[in-house]
């Protein structure tokens, strides 16, 4: 059977492959509200981890001497502070992941955007234990690979935390 060379049924990809950018203009205006209310869930906690880590970071010694040698106060806290202070609000977002592919069932419900989520949901209303299989599969797939890519990234952040060579 040959493979299907018709546009993939996603909105924003459909509108780049034809050329018309008004449908994925049209597509993305479509996406800012779902996208901001599974947002909204977990900013606050991230924040507030982020305050609290960038005020500890504040007191160590190595921020205070760049202060003395006169590094500008933006310097300091962008290059320096925000860096160091990043690791524990990337390591929530890992965890929020798993979250955030729970809450879209409830965010494609409401704004009555069909999606992964409400095919999960419509799979496990009629009992197709095959698609759940799929669902949770591909859920877990995600999952994984967001942590993966969040370890990589603290991994450049703080090399002292990554694996070393002979250890």
């Amino acid at each position: 059977m040959p493979i299907s060379t018709g546009p993939p049924g996603l909105y924003t990809i459909d509108g780049i492959l034809t050329g018309r950018l008004d449908v994925t203009l049209d597509a993305l205006r479509h996406l800012a509200f779902p996208a901001l209310a599974l947002a909204m869930s977990g900013i606050g906690q991230i924040m507030r981890i982020t305050r609290s880590a960038m005020i500890e970071h504040q007191r160590r010694d190595h921020v205070q001497t760049l202060r003395s040698f006169g590094v500008p106060g933006r310097v300091v806290t962008f290059r320096y502070l925000l860096k160091l202070s990043s690791i524990a609000p990337l390591t929530i977002m890992g965890l929020e992941f798993a979250s955030l592919i729970g809450n879209a069932f409830v965010v494609e419900m409401v704004f009555s955007w069909g999606g992964f989520a409400s095919a999960g949901l419509e799979a496990v209303m009629q009992k197709d234990l095959n698609a759940v299989m799929a669902v949770v599969l591909v859920s877990g797939c995600f999952f994984v690979v967001a942590n993966l890519l969040i370890d990589i990234a603290i991994g450049f952040l703080d090399p002292r935390l990554s694996i070393k060579e002979g250890r």
